[in-house]
C-alpha cells in the first residue's frame, strides 16, 4: 500500500488517471480488510502516516519544487479516497485538532477537495481553514 501511495503522488509519471485508478485499488484493498478483520483502521493508519511523511514538504516551498512529489495528484488522490469512503477525513480533522495542527497540516487541509459533507465535517473544516 505505501508503494500506491508513493506511486500516485510521484511526478515521474503524469498521467490524469491514476489518481482513480489508485484510489479504486484502494477501495478494493479496504473491502477485502473488511472482510478478512474487524478493525479497518489499518488502511487509515497507513494513509495517515503517509500523509505524515510529506508534510515537510508541503509547508517548504523550495523543497516542494524541487522533489519528486506532485502534490496536486497527492491533494485529487486523498479527496477521491474520501469520495470512496476509504479515509476518513472526520478521524483525520479529529486526529490534527488532538495533536495540534502544524501550518503543513492547514495547508493540506485546505486544498483537498471535499466532494459531500456532514455538517460537523463542514463546521470542523472552516474551523480549521479560517486559522491559516
Amino acid at each position: 500500500m505505501p508503494l500506491i501511495c508513493e506511486w500516485v503522488c510521484s511526478r515521474r509519471k503524469l498521467q490524469p488517471y491514476k489518481v482513480y485508478f489508485a484510489a479504486s485499488v484502494m477501495s478494493r484493498l479496504r473491502e477485502l480488510e473488511s472482510r478478512m478483520t474487524a478493525n479497518t483502521s489499518v488502511i487509515q493508519h497507513l494513509l495517515f502516516k503517509h500523509i505524515d511523511q510529506q508534510l515537510p514538504s508541503l509547508s517548504n516551498t523550495t523543497t516542494v519544487t524541487s522533489c519528486l512529489l506532485d502534490i496536486s495528484s497527492m491533494y485529487k488522490f486523498y479527496g477521491e479516497l474520501i469520495r470512496n469512503q476509504v479515509f476518513s477525513f472526520d478521524q483525520y480533522l479529529k486526529t490534527c485538532i488532538a495533536r495540534g495542527c502544524t501550518r503543513a497540516h492547514l495547508v493540506f487541509i485546505a486544498n483537498v477537495p471535499i466532494y459531500a459533507t456532514s455538517v460537523q465535517q463542514h463546521n470542523s473544516l472552516l474551523l480549521l481553514r479560517n486559522t491559516t
